[in-house]
């Protein structure tokens, strides 16, 4: 089993969450194959607000489409408490991770964070981005992270604020 189906079965208990598994869609880190109306291979927080999470297909940078968030009413609080996405990696501690997104905003306030985990726990991540100006053209956030002695490095992303967000271009490497 690949670290995506590994992985999808240890979180499947997340309650708030909605996860569709593809393992020949790998990553889909630019959300290119969906079921469902979801992007396979990610988890997305269905909890916290009045939200629409759809496949965009007339804005994208990379592909043929984008993930976006239009939210209406939403908790701060963040995590599964909020709308947003994330996915968890087998990954190996002490070596330097490279997490980049792109994303264009219009109005939310969005957190972004890369952190190791043991799987299914709720330790607050290291925070990679907060931001809360609206950008009319896509953004690339990158961070670099270290991995510490954990099974797994999770990528998150919570919208905090509404508005609308577009997320594209999903990459890890190490």
């Amino acid at each position: 089993m690949g670290a995506i189906g590994l992985l999808a079965g240890l979180l499947a208990g997340c309650s708030s969450s909605e996860f569709h598994e593809d393992e020949a869609a790998g990553l889909n880190g630019s959300f290119e194959v969906a079921e469902e109306g979801l992007p396979v291979n990610w988890y997305f927080h269905k909890a916290g607000g009045d939200f629409d999470i759809v496949v965009d297909t007339a804005v994208f940078n990379h592909g043929k489409q984008s993930v976006r968030f239009d939210v209406r009413e939403c908790s701060d609080e963040g995590g599964r408490h909020s709308p947003g996405l994330f996915q968890e990696f087998d990954a190996i501690p002490g070596e330097t991770y490279t997490v980049s997104f792109l994303a264009k905003n219009d109005g939310t306030t969005f957190v972004s964070g890369v952190r190791g985990v043991e799987p299914k726990t709720g330790e607050p991540f290291e925070s990679m981005v907060e931001r809360s100006e609206s950008t009319a053209n896509w953004q690339r956030y990158e961070y670099k992270f270290v991995m510490p002695d954990d099974e797994a490095l999770r990528f998150e992303i919570s919208i905090r604020s509404p508005g609308v967000l577009w997320i594209d271009d999903f990459r890890i490497a190490n």
